[in-house]
């Protein structure tokens, strides 16, 4: 906690509480108020009951004859509380709120409350705390009379003259240590204040004036003030603010600490509950898994809930075990469940309590994902040039492919090219890539988006498409090999066959092209037409997509998109049991 400054003031403006009280007059009696020059500052006081230390006593009366004349001190009592103003409040409680008063009538502070001892507020809705202890009061009092002794002892008493002195007289003393403490950790932010008060000095034979008790406080108000204003200069202009801030702030931290602590004196030994397996972000291609977990619970179980996707499952530890603490298990060695799987994301969570009333919550988060395509092992090159569409066709396919719910290829398993016309350089190096990828007996597919001439069946910058298959035949080592020709003709001939110009076709090839016949591309939200069929077969369908199925799903969307009668060939004996998608 901050160590606040001896040199607040507090200490040397009440030190001046002897001049100020004994010798009447000094600053204004009336509380400081707050002014720009001397903000309200931004702190919480509470002022209770001082402690009382007083000696109770009561001095005898007694009477002093110099002849002729007698005076008599009729009372003089060191604590008779009713005398106060007609009190009924002990003056322990009636000095702290009188202080109290006296510190908020000037809004100095953002707040200034009175408590009584048995009456605080709970911790963290103050900051200082001013108590203390009082040491010492008395009421003076004197009551003169004056007669005339006559020889041989008669004397008139209370009916002669009366001299021109005061008749009766009165005075207040208090002395008292206040203590200003860290509200939070209950420390001294200063060193204490010792107080001695009076309301007026004594001269020779009598005291200067009847004083009243309301003399008392004011002369309090007075002495407050000075050591506000003390307070203020001492601290550097400006950093009332965050002096205070960090008391404050540091004090909710030290009550923060007090509340764990308890807390955890409470809970005693902690308890703990972990997922052993599968593993968190785990990646799962089964419709079930086994969930393995284990706890420790020293402080014995009380209850036991785990879920999967919301719904609960058996634990195997029966009620009857847990019903107290004595019979309860304390530890929980690795256990296995079976549990059934929702495709996409699972959540498992786990609620330990024990029989403290201590709560532990656990959760695991893995993906089921749809079984594992044949061939594991697939890689695919995708070429879109000559237009916006081509383009953007190409960026879609990828993000199909990719997709471990779609397509089930690793991103860096895509080979991309993508820009103006194709030419012959950049399709060979393309293909050469390629087949250094994908191995024997891996799936290789590939996705040709290029601008076409009809006239001598070339694409791109003038690629023949049976020397390009010529060529992509040399560059691949496997045999499972998907080709998908999306070629934007310059014109329609009916003498010409897409399918005749490729050429001979390796036996085990799957070819598809976007219309039997040439024809313009058609498009369907910014991608060719043939792109949206192909990507939407790999994400939206609800059974197993084969090859096979694949190309006529793809051929049935163009041809109802289109109204273009589209039919795709399939070279010779293709593997059957490739898969593209898998919809469980």
């Amino acid at each position: 906690m901050p160590a606040m400054k001896t040199t607040f003031g507090f200490f040397s403006a009440f030190l001046a509480l002897f001049l100020a009280f004994g010798c009447g007059g000094g600053p204004s009696t009336k509380p400081l108020e707050a002014t720009p020059e001397y903000p309200t500052i931004p702190t919480r006081i509470v002022v209770t009951d001082f402690k009382d230390a007083r000696d109770y006593k009561r001095e005898a009366a007694y009477i002093t004859k110099v002849p002729p004349l007698t005076w008599s001190k009729k009372y003089e009592f060191t604590h008779p509380d009713d005398v106060y103003a007609g009190s009924i409040d002990p003056m322990p409680a009636l000095f702290a709120r009188n202080l109290a008063e006296a510190l908020a009538e000037g809004a100095q502070f953002d707040q200034v409350v009175y408590a009584p001892a048995g009456e605080l507020p709970p911790k963290g809705e103050a900051d200082v705390l001013i108590t203390g202890t009082v040491k010492a009061s008395r009421a003076h009092g004197r009551a003169y009379f004056y007669s005339l002794v006559l020889p041989l002892g008669f004397q008139f008493s209370d009916i002669l003259w009366y001299l021109g002195f005061p008749k009766t007289d009165r005075r207040y003393d208090l002395g008292a240590e206040i203590d200003v403490l860290d509200y939070y950790t209950g420390k001294p932010l200063i060193e204490p204040i010792n107080v001695d008060l009076t309301t007026s000095s004594k001269t020779f034979l009598v005291y200067a004036s009847e004083s009243k008790f309301d003399d008392l406080k004011t002369k309090l108000v007075t002495v407050w003030n000075e050591a506000v204003v003390q307070m203020r200069e001492d601290l550097p202009t400006g950093s009332e603010t965050a002096y205070w801030a960090k008391q404050r702030s540091e004090g909710e931290e030290y009550l923060a600490y007090l509340a764990r602590e308890e807390l955890r004196n409470k809970q005693g030994a902690i308890q703990s509950f972990q997922f052993l397996s599968p593993a968190e972000g785990a990646i799962i291609r089964q419709p079930k898994t086994t969930v393995r977990w284990s706890a420790a619970i020293p402080n014995g179980l009380k209850a036991l809930d785990i879920e999967v996707n919301n719904r609960p499952i058996a634990t195997g530890v029966r009620s009857a075990d847990m019903a107290s603490e004595a019979t309860a298990p304390k530890s929980l060695p690795a256990r296995d469940v079976d549990v059934d799987l929702a495709m996409g994301a699972n959540v498992v969570t786990a609620r330990v309590v024990d029989h403290r009333d201590n709560v532990v919550d656990a959760t695991l988060r893995f993906t089921r994902y749809p079984r594992q395509l044949n061939p594991v092992m697939r890689h695919a090159l995708l070429i879109g040039t000559g237009s916006p569409e081509a383009q953007t066709s190409v960026e879609k396919l990828e993000t199909a492919l990719a997709d471990p719910f779609g397509g089930q290829f690793e991103k860096s398993s895509i080979l991309t090219h993508t820009g103006g016309a194709l030419s012959k350089a950049q399709l060979d190096q393309a293909i050469r890539d390629l087949g250094l990828q994908a191995k024997a007996g891996e799936l290789a597919v590939i996705y040709i988006a290029a601008d076409g001439k009809t006239a001598d069946m070339t694409i791109g910058d003038g690629v023949a498409l049976d020397t390009f298959i010529k060529d992509l035949d040399l560059a691949m080592a496997t045999d499972e090999v998907v080709l998908l020709l999306d070629i934007n003709w310059d014109r329609r001939d009916e003498g010409k066959d897409v399918m005749d110009a490729l050429g001979e076709v390796p036996m085990r090839w799957a070819v598809s092209v976007s219309s039997a016949y040439p024809t313009p591309a058609e498009s369907k939200r910014g991608q060719r037409l043939f792109a949206f069929a192909l990507a939407d077969a790999l994400t939206n369908g609800t059974q197993r997509l084969t090859l096979e199925r694949m190309l006529d799903t793809v051929a049935d969307a163009v041809e109802t998109e289109s109204g273009k009668k589209m039919e795709p060939d399939i070279s010779g004996r293709y593997d059957r049991n490739v898969t593209m998608a898998e919809f469980e």
